[in-house]
Formats: structure tokens, C-alpha cells, sequence
């Protein structure tokens, strides 16, 4: 399974898609005839989704950096470019301005910590851009959707599977200007025993503030229903964060993205209160 994830916000936020292309290999060494490619469309505004499969032969990717090609569709580091007969999506949104990634270190591989080195993991999550400008336009279920002036988050996953349980969230659009979040909980299989992995990580002006099962912070309340994600962390810097969540249902294979979610984050004796939406949770 290889699969990305890039999510476009109009500048008056009344244009929210994910647009998620990817590939399942099946059995065989992924010759198998289960082999397929896939373009999955999400509106967060109506709550409809959209699953295209294709034939595997037309899945390209570039192994040295995030360069996409299902049949004529592209995706990459400098935007979109689709033609979906499924949804209708159409058109071309390019990145403006420089992608903001999840630091790499020889120390720190990206979003996963020292969990990028372990040759088991069952999935492995790369994120590409906390943020970045837009600009161009689409058109989806006859409606015209302009992204110029937007915000964009771009990330990726492969590995053999999706966890069995995991919630996942996302926004960079906040009353305070400069701020993204980014943050998934999930069950994660260790040899013949599971854990409780997470990663949260929090950009501000300031840099980027992680909590996260290798960096020793910890869950302090964690609630789940149907309405909504209530998450508590804390940081053995001291810092603590607080996320809700709402859940609006909606869409025929994916939850869609919630209206509003509320971030409290504390720093020593700081706290800030930051609004923003969109974010999907999923369970």
C-alpha cells in the first residue's frame, strides 16, 4: 500500500477537498490480480467521497521525491493535475510557495521519529507540508472551485497496511495566523504484542512542538464517540495540549472533515486558545 494525501482549502474556506492517490498490491510479490491503483476524492463540504480504481500499470511514482502519475492524473510537490471521470473532478492547483515539512535529521527521520528505522512497522507516515499557497481552480460535481489564495497539507503513507484502529486529524487554518496541527493515534502492532502510538505536532512561529510516543510525552485523556475527539497531552518539557474535535457525518466510505476544532496549548505559564477548521477524524 503507497498512498498520499493532499488537502485543498479555498481562501474563503467554502472549498475543502482531499484528493488521496495510491496503489494496493496484492499477493504474489504484487503481481497478484488484486493489484490496484486508486484516486480517492473527498469533499468536506457536501460529506461525499469518491473511490476510482485503475489498473496498477498506470501507477508511476518517483522513488527519490513525492512525484505521482495515475494515468493522466499527476500529483507532486508543486500541486495537482486530474481528470476523474468517477467525480468529475477537473482542473490543475499549483503550490505556490515552498513546502514546510516535518524536520528530517539523521537522528530524527521525519514525523516518525527513531520508528522510521524499524524494518516491521505496518505502516510508515511521511509528512510533506505543514502548509503552503495555492493558487488555480477545479471543478467538482458541476460546482467551480477556486483555490487561488488557499492553503494546502500534503502527506504520505505506505507499508502493508492501514493501523485496525486510529484517529487522525489535521488543520492549518487558525485564528492565529502562522499555526498548523497535526495529529493520529493508533493501535500498533509489535511482534506478537500491540501499543498505543501516537504523533502530534503542533507548528507554531515559534518552531515545532512534538508530542509523541518516542519523544515521552504522554495521553492524559483521551475520549472517542460520534460526535467528537477529546485528546489530552502532555510534554516532558512541560508544555500540554488539549484538542476537540467535532465530527459531522457525511460520505460513503470516509468520514468527511469536521466544522471546528479547538486547540489549547500551554507553555509553562502561557496558554494559547486557537480555533480552526477543517480536520477528519476517522476510527
Amino acid at each position: 500500500m503507497r498512498a498520499g494525501t493532499s488537502r485543498l482549502v479555498s481562501a474563503d474556506l467554502s472549498a475543502r477537498i482531499a484528493v488521496i492517490p495510491g496503489i494496493f498490491l496484492g499477493g504474489n510479490g504484487g503481481k497478484g490480480g488484486s493489484d490496484e491503483a486508486f484516486v480517492q476524492v473527498l469533499d468536506g463540504v457536501t460529506g461525499d467521497s469518491w473511490y476510482e480504481a485503475f489498473p496498477a500499470q498506470d501507477f508511476l511514482a518517483d522513488p527519490r521525491r513525492f512525484d505521482v502519475a495515475i494515468a493522466r492524473n499527476r500529483f507532486g510537490e508543486r500541486g495537482i493535475d486530474v481528470g476523474l471521470e468517477g467525480s468529475g473532478l477537473a482542473g490543475r492547483v499549483d503550490f505556490t510557495s515552498p513546502l514546510d515539512p516535518w524536520p528530517v535529521t539523521p537522528t530524527a527521520p521525519g514525523v516518525m521519529g527513531r520508528y522510521a528505522w524499524v524494518p516491521v512497522m505496518e505502516c510508515y507516515h511521511g509528512l510533506l507540508s505543514f502548509g503552503h499557497d495555492l493558487s488555480g481552480t477545479l471543478t467538482l460535481g458541476g460546482r467551480h472551485l477556486d483555490f487561488s489564495g488557499g492553503r494546502g497539507y500534503l502527506e504520505k503513507d505506505w507499508g502493508r497496511a492501514f493501523p485496525a484502529a486510529y484517529v487522525w486529524m489535521q488543520s492549518n487554518h487558525f485564528s492565529v495566523l502562522g499555526l498548523s496541527l497535526s495529529a493520529s493515534i493508533a493501535i500498533v502492532p509489535w511482534g506478537r504484542t500491540r501499543f498505543r502510538g501516537f504523533i502530534v505536532g503542533l507548528r507554531t512561529p515559534e518552531g515545532l512542538h512534538r508530542f509523541a510516543t518516542y519523544t515521552g510525552a504522554q495521553v492524559t485523556m483521551l475520549e472517542i464517540d460520534d460526535a467528537e475527539v477529546k485528546w489530552r497531552l502532555t510534554s516532558p518539557q512541560g508544555e500540554s495540549l488539549e484538542l476537540v474535535a467535532e465530527r459531522r457525518r457525511g460520505g460513503s466510505s470516509m468520514p468527511p472533515f469536521a466544522p471546528r476544532c479547538t486547540v489549547a496549548w500551554k507553555k509553562r505559564s502561557t496558554l494559547a486558545s486557537m480555533c480552526g477548521w477543517p480536520m477528519r477524524r476517522e476510527r
